[in-house]
């Protein structure tokens, strides 16, 4: 689970099924290791109010990967990772480390 703080001075809107991006901290910077198609959205909204914060629940285990999301080339290392949610403006996102210990 994340916890998502707007930390902005307007609201965001969070749609249902966001198009997000998973990506690593490489020696070259960010790189996508796996994401949505961009343009899949649902029919929904939820607005995160300045200042509030959210709770979303995604699992990262590739059996859990819902079907729109390209295939992780191999296992997740231990690393810097971040979960981008796209479709918002501003992106949101949340930076998180695996350790050698996580399963």
């Amino acid at each position: 689970m994340f916890d998502i703080r707007n930390q902005n001075p307007s609201d965001v809107t969070l749609g249902c099924h966001n198009p997000w991006a998973l990506q690593q901290h490489t020696d070259d910077g960010w790189a996508h290791r796996t994401w949505t198609a961009d343009g899949y959205h649902g029919l929904c909204a939820r607005i995160l109010p300045a200042g509030e914060r959210t709770t979303v629940e995604f699992t990262l285990a590739a059996g859990a990967l819902p079907e729109r999301a390209t295939a992780l080339d191999d296992a997740l290392q231990p690393g810097r990772y971040r979960l981008l949610l796209l479709g918002v403006t501003p992106y949101l996102g949340v930076e998180f480390t695996i350790t050698d210990g996580a399963q």
